[in-house]
């Protein structure tokens, strides 16, 4: 998962949950460390109220707005932008560094098909049938 200091909210919750069940890679830079919902109540009177109705927490219960998210393969982009290496032609696309390096270590990471599927798919996991995955943590009903 790419991220930077504009990332924020769910998606800050997501790569916390990836990084705490080392379920893959989050590359970038810290994130916003927006760690609250809030809600805003209008008054009879006109004015209103902002309220903070919840806190996110990563799944190991780490406060997001203390500390934001730590990417766990550090990429730093500068807040300038790249100038164009064709400064004749603007629709050029810019270097993006982060992006960059994100795809650079998937391809690394990336296991060639095998030849025949077996049972298992990748982080351990075990394949039933046609598309259909064991869970993680199954909870029984009874």
């Amino acid at each position: 998962m790419l991220v930077n200091h504009g990332t924020a909210g769910a998606a800050e919750i997501v790569a916390a949950a990836i990084l705490d069940d080392k379920r893959g890679d989050v590359v970038g830079d810290r994130t916003f460390g927006e760690g609250g919902q809030q809600k805003t109540f209008t008054m009879p009177d006109g004015s209103a109220l902002l309220l903070t109705v919840a806190k996110y927490e990563s799944p190991s219960g780490k406060k997001i707005e203390d500390v934001a998210v730590t990417p766990n393969v550090a990429v730093s982009q500068s807040l300038e932008e790249t100038p164009s290496e064709n400064e004749n032609n603007p629709q050029e696309p810019r270097t993006d560094d982060q992006l960059n390096k994100a795809l650079a270590d998937s391809q690394a990471k990336r296991t060639p098909e095998p030849a025949a599927r077996g049972p298992f798919l990748r982080w351990g996991r075990t394949k039933r049938s046609g598309w259909h995955v064991e869970p993680d943590h199954a909870i029984g009903l009874g």
